[in-house]
């Protein structure tokens, strides 16, 4: 089978300057994946439903078909679902992605836990739903800072004032939060990595982009991993003649490539959980290939689905009116979530986004 990748929203690091900007308006990234196991048969199907909507552009773009085709994002989904194409989404919150970063660097660094568990991912996200309440931009602002300009001292500062703003608000996830911060103060103090002023461990790993910059949280990157993972859990392990199309990526083919290889040969002893609807344990290895939108119907709906997907969890953050066809839209995308198989929407979002989205 062959499956198409496209993005939706700001594919850049989560920076101190984007964040301050929130992310040029674009809070929500989304990286969508519909298998298609014929794209010549399913052309002709799409161009059935184009010639119905009077749409006679050569490049289907969600931006513009939201608004006015609504009605034919609701055929088309009614015929993905009628195909049996899978479906694969992620969708990121940005801030919430960078308050779990800030947890595995500062709070449960990488050497904490021998081994991830259900536990260990429900207290990480405890922690993340109540930082990303109240955690004051600041925290977040010198946590990036950091990361740009790392020095022990900077660590060690960022760390004293993250504890302050937790003893400010004193309750039991607060005082858990400020203990194993002190802990990680201990470790820094004592320098128990044997690092000098390595502070590496610390900070989340970042990934060498094009002309040797540096890069820091890619959303794009963590969630092309985990829909890798989902349709090796989809295909049950059998890789051997899956193709993967992803849309031409200008700056980050080369990081995607690494990424796709490095979890491929990431070391797995069936000890470690990440979730129910992934399988990170690769045993064969699809083929991946960058391809432009407009020479594929395949990537052009998954530009559809992506692009939906963030539009309307943005209108549903704000509180803004959702036109009927496309809530009915929604609806139908919704029906498609097969946790067991990998499919459907997986949110990287706080509890309270979740249920409004679900519950629409």
């Amino acid at each position: 089978m062959e499956f198409y990748l496209d993005e939706s929203g700001n594919t850049g690091g989560i920076s101190q300057k984007a964040f301050l900007s929130s992310y040029g308006g674009q809070n929500i990234f989304t990286l969508a994946a519909i298998g298609i196991p014929d794209e010549v048969e399913a052309n002709a199907k799409i161009s059935l439903l184009l010639n119905q909507f009077n749409i006679n552009s050569k490049e289907l773009k969600s931006s513009s078909i939201y608004k006015k085709k609504s009605q034919f994002i609701v055929d088309l989904f009614t015929l993905i679902k009628k195909e049996g194409w899978p479906v694969f989404i992620e969708a990121v919150d940005k801030k919430f992605m960078l308050t779990a970063n800030l947890i595995n660097s500062l709070i449960f660094p990488g050497y904490c836990f021998e081994e991830e568990t259900r536990e260990t991912n429900y207290i990480r996200n405890v922690f993340a739903e109540y930082l990303y309440t109240c955690l004051p931009d600041e925290i977040y602002t010198s946590f990036l800072h950091l990361c740009e300009t790392p020095s022990p001292q900077g660590l060690t500062s960022l760390i004293n004032q993250f504890i302050c703003v937790m003893k400010e608000n004193q309750n039991k996830v607060s005082y858990a939060i400020s203990h194993s911060l002190s802990m990680t103060r201990d470790d820094v103090e004592n320098n128990i990595l044997g690092t000098d002023d390595d502070i590496s461990a610390f900070l989340p790993i970042p990934d060498d982009g094009k002309r040797g910059k540096r890069v820091w949280m890619l959303p794009n990157l963590s969630s092309f991993t985990n829909i890798y993972a989902r349709i090796n859990l989809f295909m049950n392990g059998d890789l051997s003649e899956v193709k993967i199309y992803h849309d031409e990526q200008a700056q980050f083919d080369q990081v995607i490539e690494v990424a796709k290889h490095d979890v491929e040969n990431m070391p797995f002893d069936g000890t470690w959980f990440v979730s129910d609807s992934t399988n990170y344990k690769f045993e064969e290895r699809a083929d991946l290939f960058f391809k432009v939108s407009h020479e594929s119907i395949g990537i052009q709906i998954s530009d559809i689905l992506a692009g939906f997907t963030r539009l309307y969890i943005e209108q549903i953050r704000n509180d803004q009116n959702i036109d009927n066809e496309i809530q009915k839209a929604h609806r139908i995308l919704m029906t498609m979530n097969r946790e067991e198989l990998g499919l459907g929407i997986n949110m990287v979002v706080s509890t309270q986004d979740f249920n409004k989205i679900c519950r629409t």
